[in-house]
């Protein structure tokens, strides 16, 4: 067998973890926070408002914000699903490094930011709270191998849902236009298809990907 490929079957068991019903859709949500944290992010730099989020069970998420023109809405809207396939990169640069307590810090900061700021309904705030306690445990009990494999797990969730999210929308924006989300609202404010925007969401997921794969290959690279 190939040196380090056992990484790779347990990275591919990750994902295909993170699409069971229930725990795979509860690990879902950290790509829907990202995502939704980036629209809000986003809003904030612009000199906007950020009135709430709200993280829903079904891997689902809405960032309500306010901007002062068109422009700055336009930002706002485009910045959900490319900020959360740079951040999937960034898990896993952090990963080739072995950085797993950093990864687990910067999580739970962000889930702190959303619960102190932003999310108010009632499974967003149990969901933040439920995964900063169990980010804390990972701390106080400093099990390095529990570790590694829940950072592991916390990476396919993201890498999996970036790609996955993105392509449904690209999906709903050919199918359904007005039941693509970010990519239909992009359509109101630029004024081209929401396929447009539909396909640049699922491409840059593609793509960010492969530097978030490539940045495991560093890890573990395989010795044929």
């Amino acid at each position: 067998m190939p040196e380090n490929l056992i990484q790779y079957v347990l990275l591919i068991a990750a994902i295909i973890f993170c699409r069971l019903p229930y725990i795979g859709k509860f690990l879902r949500v950290y790509n829907t926070m990202i995502h939704e944290s980036g629209h809000a992010i986003m809003a904030l730099i612009t000199n906007g408002k950020v009135k709430r989020i709200d993280l829903f069970a079904d891997t689902s998420g809405q960032a309500i914000t306010k901007s002062k023109n068109s422009f700055l809405s336009f930002l706002v809207v485009f910045a959900g699903y490319p900020l959360a396939s740079i951040a999937t990169w960034g898990l896993f640069i952090l990963l080739s490094k072995q950085q797993y307590y950093f990864i687990i810090y910067l999580s739970i900061g962000l889930m702190l930011l959303n619960l102190i700021f932003w999310v108010r309904n009632w499974y967003g705030i149990l969901w933040l709270l439920v995964s900063i306690a169990g980010m804390g445990a990972l701390i106080y009990f400093e099990n390095a191998l529990i570790t590694e494999y829940v950072i592991l797990i916390i990476c396919a969730a993201a890498i999996s849902e970036a790609v996955f999210s993105a392509w449904i929308v690209f999906y709903l924006s050919v199918k359904m236009p007005k039941s693509s989300g970010d990519a239909y609202l992009l359509s109101q404010i630029a004024y081209l298809p929401p396929f447009i925007w539909g396909t640049l969401f699922f491409v840059q997921a593609i793509y960010f990907a492969w530097l978030s794969v490539h940045q495991f290959y560093i890890l573990y690279p395989i010795s044929l």
